[in-house]
């Protein structure tokens, strides 16, 4: 937000980021298997000052749902052959330590490894059986939305700023 005469006022990022959630919950209600929660939380993390920018950290965004994604896949499928809550409680801890590092090896920043993480946690923690499969792949579709989304609205704002630039440069 921008302060303009003692009060408070959207900028640009703010406004492309409320539109980003308008589509995103408009997409959800058509195709349900988004998750409305992966693909809002990548919007708002994505959108950036310009296209360019947001694509970078879309792209990092996705790739840190994909290392946290399969790590956590893999602790379920030894979870669901083995179920025995120690070596469980072993494999997250290992997991998390394998996520870090598979992000320092991708050179991602510390807070996409960190949202890395998350979404290992949230595999492996939040929910219980099979479904976790499911949360995973549905995860990282949610997250692939919303980073196409914040692309797209910075595009169209590039587009328009762009034009308005040149305008007000002749």
């Amino acid at each position: 937000m921008e302060q303009k005469n003692g009060s408070y006022t959207p900028n640009n990022i703010d406004i492309r980021i409320g539109i980003g959630i308008a589509l995103s919950l408009l997409l959800v209600h058509f195709f349900p298997s988004i998750q409305a929660l992966s693909a809002g939380t990548a919007i708002i993390m994505c959108t950036q000052d310009s296209g360019k920018i947001t694509w970078k950290v879309g792209v990092t965004r996705v790739e840190g749902v994909i290392i946290g994604g399969v790590l956590a896949l893999l602790v379920v499928f030894i979870d669901n052959a083995v179920e025995n809550p120690y070596l469980f409680m072993l494999l997250c801890g290992i997991g998390i330590i394998l996520n870090l590092l598979c992000c320092r090896l991708a050179k991602m920043p510390a807070v996409a490894a960190k949202v890395s993480c998350i979404t290992f946690a949230l595999v492996t923690l939040a929910t219980q059986g099979e479904i976790r499969i499911r949360y995973a792949l549905f995860r990282l579709i949610g997250t692939i939305v919303g980073a196409l989304l914040a692309l797209l609205i910075a595009w169209i704002y590039d587009k328009l700023f762009h034009r308005e630039a040149k305008k007000k440069d002749a």
